[in-house]
């Protein structure tokens, strides 16, 4: 045990409020390492002592000044400590790792969709939790209290590398059934609707996203929502996003900027770098009037208005008129202007819209852009869309965008507290702070971050970064692509990997009783113990039923009535080449050579046939099963061998 006196801010250092991890002198891990040596508890787990009061905390740093401990203000108030009181703290190992946590709300938070993901993206500021507790979550905009209702193995549990099975309990019967109300209106959601191109459904909107998946589309794709001419357009829109957390303060694309009427349209671009293969579309209203509209999908020349055939064939036969645009037969055009003249005005701001007597007070241009509309709600929504400036609370920085849709663009791309699913610890949790060195990666801040645990290749078993991994397997693939091809042992019924050390190409259990340590200069000898072989091959066999070798009288495949035929046949076959010779092999050989015939037989097969005789005398084949002898030796192939260029 040491006494160390309290310093809320040595050297400058910052803790933040509620976290239970502590700065420490240096010297405390100095004599801890003197009397454990290196074989230190993992993690580090103190218990600090203050009179009767005391906790466990763990440790951020060994850094503060000599004699001095830092802590949070948290663990300041819990042992009720003024600057400058003296603390006990003595290493602790008895403090199990969690199995089960139960927390109690004090109050109900909608904005939290998922508890899980939430505590795991927000408990990394602690190590222990003790039944009892006040757990507190601080984030720029509240601070989430939860009760620590029961804990197990033990009232007080290790929250470090481990897996939690975690309850979220409510405080009290009437917060228990508000619990289950919003429960129960999640899960009486409609499902969403797997778009296709080319099909019209009916969707609600406020409901429920649509997924449509964007893999094969065309340059651009278009999707229109129907509204008619029963509701004002502005108040509704369609939102896309590439993330399924598509809300209306979080989409890339929008019907938002784009023509108001009986249908409201946005265009995706395929060539955008924001495009992604699975698209996420919403239909919102604005009001908050939740209506069914028909939704389009389909390319932009399917979906978008153009005048029909039988229009540009009526237009010979038509005018239009210069007051207010509308089309009439030529000999009708007299009647309709006495009467439009006196009736009709246009907009005087050049919108285009044509009024009886006078124009509206409800009809309004937005002095800050080109827009117009016809009702005062529809005035709010566009101030509220276009011209009113936001901030992000959720980024450190707080940022600030000009109109909703700039934020809405950085909610669903950049945001710091954009959920999404990192591609290491498989959690959906929020993207973080990204560093200049993680944008240049194309990693979030928090994938940035949890690529730093380490992992074996599973190729050379060096120790590497989770995020690294990937370039590193690629070096791996990089240098298979230039491996020489091996050399295969030249009897044709044996599929060894030959060294090359004798002239024939055989390997070495085949050249085995054709050597002699002789002195050959011009290989005579050798080919007569090579005839010899085949002779006795081919006159008395291998005595084997199983050969496969066209070369043995033991396989059946050949038959000579005299020693004279024997000879002649051999003559030939020695006289063409040495380098595809015919000898028998083992039982074991045999059938390796069947299942490289087998597999050169596949016409997707992407690998040489070299590799593939190396493969099955590398991966172990002593397997009953004929497909998991297969499948083992194309994963070696796929791991190993280069493929075909």
């Amino acid at each position: 045990m040491v006494n160390l006196t309290y310093a809320p801010a040595c050297n400058g250092a910052s803790l933040p409020r509620f976290s239970d991890k502590v700065i420490l002198p240096a010297d405390i891990l100095e004599q801890l390492v003197s009397a454990r040596g290196l074989d230190l508890p993992h993690p580090l787990l103190f218990e600090a002592r203050s009179g009767q009061a005391r906790c466990f905390v763990g440790v951020k740093e060994f850094s503060s000044d000599e004699g001095e401990v830092q802590l949070p203000s948290l663990i300041a108030d819990k042992l009720g400590l003024a600057s400058g009181d003296t603390v006990a703290i003595e290493v602790c190992d008895d403090v199990p790792r969690g199995t089960k946590l139960s927390l109690r709300l004090t109050e109900i938070y909608p904005e939290i969709i998922n508890w899980k993901w939430f505590l795991e993206a927000n408990l990394s500021s602690y190590t222990t939790l003790t039944k009892g507790d006040i757990l507190y979550i601080e984030k720029p905009h509240k601070v989430y209290e939860l009760i620590v209702a029961e804990t197990e193995p033990a009232n007080s549990i290790c929250l470090i590398d481990t897996d939690l099975d975690l309850d979220i309990q409510p405080l009290n019967d009437e917060m228990a059934r508000e619990m289950a109300r919003t429960s129960s209106e999640q899960n009486n959601q409609d499902p969403p609707l797997e778009l296709q191109l080319g099909r019209s459904y009916t969707v609600k909107t406020n409901s429920t996203f649509h997924v449509l998946d964007a893999d094969s589309f065309t340059p651009s794709i278009t999707a229109s929502l129907l509204v008619g001419d029963s509701a004002d357009p502005s108040g509704f829109d369609l939102l896309v996003s590439t993330n399924k957390y598509v809300a209306k303060d979080s989409f890339i694309w929008s019907s938002i900027a784009g023509p108001k009427g009986s249908a409201n349209y946005v265009t995706i671009d395929r060539a955008s770098p924001l495009f992604g293969k699975t698209l996420f579309v919403l239909p919102v209203s604005w009001t908050g009037i939740s209506s069914s509209f028909e939704l389009r999908i389909g390319s932009s020349e399917q979906i978008m208005p153009t005048k029909s055939d039988n229009e540009i064939i009526l237009s010979d036969q038509n005018i239009e008129c210069s007051n207010c645009g509308a089309t009439v037969a030529k000999n009708s055009l007299f009647l309709h202007q006495n009467f439009c003249f006196r009736n009709n005005i246009r907009c005087p701001k050049g919108c285009g819209k044509v009024f009886l007597k006078h124009v509206p007070e409800s009809h309004w241009h937005c002095e800050d852009c080109n827009s117009y509309g016809d009702t005062p709600e529809s005035f709010d929504i566009h101030q509220s869309l276009n011209h009113t400036e936001m901030s992000c609370e959720d980024c450190e920085e707080k940022p600030s965008f000009v109109n909703r849709i700039a934020y809405a663009l950085h909610r669903a791309t950049v945001c710091e507290g954009l959920l999404h699913e990192c591609q290491f610890c498989h959690l959906e949790l929020p993207r973080g702070k990204s560093t200049a060195e993680a944008r240049l990666l194309s990693f979030s801040g928090h994938e940035f971050d949890c690529g730093s645990r380490t992992t074996e290749c599973p190729k050379c078993d060096r120790i590497t970064k989770l995020r690294e991994l990937k370039s590193h397997l690629q070096l791996h693939d990089l240098e298979r692509s230039h491996l020489p091809v091996p050399t295969v042992c030249s009897n044709v019924n044996c599929v060894r990997v030959s060294n090359g050390t004798n002239s024939p190409g055989l390997c070495d259990v085949c050249f085995g009783p054709s050597y002699a340590a002789v002195h050959d200069p011009d290989g005579k000898k050798l080919r007569s113990r090579l005839e010899r072989r085949y002779v006795i091959q081919l006159t008395k066999g291998c005595g084997n039923s199983w050969c496969k070798n066209p070369e043995c009288k033991s396989s059946g495949l050949q038959q000579y009535g005299s020693m004279k035929e024997v000879i002649e046949h051999v003559t030939r076959i020695l006289s063409r080449s040495q380098e595809h010779l015919a000898f028998c092999v083992d039982e074991s050989t045999t059938k390796k050579k069947l299942l490289v015939d087998f597999v050169m037989e596949d016409p997707g097969l992407k690998f040489a046939y070299e590799w593939v005789c190396k493969g099955v005398n590398e991966v172990d084949l002593n397997d009953s099963n004929e497909s998991g002898r297969i499948a083992k030796l194309y994963s070696w192939l796929e791991d190993n061998a280069p493929e075909l260029a």
